[in-house]
C-alpha cells in the first residue's frame, strides 16, 4: 500500500499539520447494537444517527493513554499516563460521518486544575 495515494478518501486531506499525537495502550473495544430509537434522546438533534446492519452502535472503549506529545518534542509528555473510557455512538453531519462523545472520562492523575 503507498500511504501517499488517498484517491480513496471521501474527503480531502486537511491541509494543516497535525499538532500532537497519542499513544493507547491496553484498548479493549465493546459495541452493542441498539435501536436508533433508543439513542436518539440522547444525540443533538442535527446529528444523524448512523446505522449498520439496521442497527445504531453504542461503543465502549477502555484504554490507557501513555502519553500526549506536541509535534517536535515527542519525548516530552504533556501528561502522565492515565485511563480513559470513552461511550460512543456513530453520526453523520452534513453527510459526513463522525463519532459523538457520549462520556468521556479520565482517571484522577492527582495534579491541580489550573
Amino acid at each position: 500500500m503507498n500511504l501517499l495515494d488517498n484517491a480513496h478518501r471521501p474527503w480531502p486531506i486537511p491541509l494543516k499539520k497535525w499538532i500532537m499525537r497519542q499513544t493507547w495502550r491496553n484498548l479493549l473495544f465493546t459495541h452493542l447494537p441498539l435501536p436508533a430509537e433508543t439513542l436518539r434522546p440522547h444525540i443533538p438533534p442535527h446529528l444523524e444517527i448512523d446505522t449498520f446492519g439496521g442497527n445504531a452502535w453504542l461503543g465502549v472503549i477502555l484504554f490507557v493513554m501513555e502519553g500526549i506529545y506536541p509535534r517536535g518534542l515527542s519525548s516530552l509528555s504533556l501528561t502522565p499516563k492515565f485511563s480513559e473510557i470513552n461511550v460512543r455512538t456513530y453520526v453523520q453531519c452534513d453527510g459526513k460521518p463522525g463519532i459523538f462523545f457520549m462520556s468521556l472520562d479520565v482517571e484522577d492523575s492527582g495534579l491541580p486544575i489550573q
